[in-house]
């Protein structure tokens, strides 16, 4: 209820900072000592300071940073019991510094890549939205490491985290799936999430830039949400200390 409102005005159009706020406000609510949510705040703020300091490129850095947040998050999210998890990682940098190299451009350039794309949504228009202000050369190079930092970013949260946040180890059916979701999220909010889903397909489908720039618009109050996440996780410990807190909650 604290961080709800900044991010609301967030996803309204609202400025960068507020949703700093929002996630000095998760801090100031986390099941944790006066001092750790002292802490939690003071570093939110120095977070936000730094954001203010960039001015209106606060809001492409955030952009590009918080594809990080959810890899992160999921490195975090419960003690390993072995080095596995490193192999994906290091394939993950491996593969972000090859997209940054003149090897990478040279054959996305070669494969006709940087020729598809629709509603006048080309390089151009990417390089100026992800990396204003920057040489060409290493312009086209951000906006291809985006593009692959978004698809990390969203298959740790659709895949990675919820599959290891499951008891099975064998993967669900799409029955099972779609009664986790009403589950976690309550039929109302889930069928509103898919109407606002097919609703930016239609958009789409009639404007592709404008569906673009509203759903971006929108979106920017995500990359805080998992602010909030990272705040709340590392002021109360891990997944595994809320879970044995709450048994012992259920215990008593």
């Amino acid at each position: 209820m604290l961080a709800g409102p900044p991010l609301v005005y967030v996803a309204l159009g609202g400025h960068l900072l507020w949703g700093f706020l929002a996630a000095g406000l998760a801090a100031v609510a986390a099941r944790a000592s006066l001092g750790r949510r002292a802490l939690g705040v003071v570093m939110v703020a120095a977070l936000a300071g730094s954001f203010a300091a960039l001015g209106r490129t606060g809001d492409v850095v955030f952009a590009h940073l918080h594809n990080a947040i959810a890899v992160l998050l999921w490195w975090a999210w419960r003690p390993r019991t072995s080095r596995l998890h490193w192999l994906p990682l290091a394939l993950m940098v491996a593969a972000s510094v090859f997209l940054v190299s003149d090897a990478a451009l040279s054959a996305v350039r070669a494969s006709g890549g940087l020729q598809w794309f629709g509603g006048g949504m080309g390089p151009e228009y990417q390089v100026w939205r992800l990396s204003p202000g920057v040489g060409p050369e290493w312009a086209l190079r951000l906006v291809l490491l985006f593009c692959f930092a978004q698809t990390i970013h969203y298959g740790v949260w659709l895949g990675l985290l919820p599959d290891e946040d499951r008891d099975r180890a064998t993967p669900p059916t799409y029955r099972a799936r779609w009664a986790g979701l009403q589950a976690d999220m309550g039929r109302p909010l889930l069928w509103a999430a898919i109407a606002v889903a097919v609703a930016l397909a239609l958009w789409a489908a009639r404007d592709l830039m404008a569906a673009c720039h509203g759903y971006f618009r929108m979106a920017r109050f995500h990359g805080h949400l998992e602010l909030c996440a990272a705040a709340l996780l590392l002021l109360e410990g891990g997944s595994r200390d809320l879970r044995d807190g709450a048994g012992a909650n259920e215990h008593v």
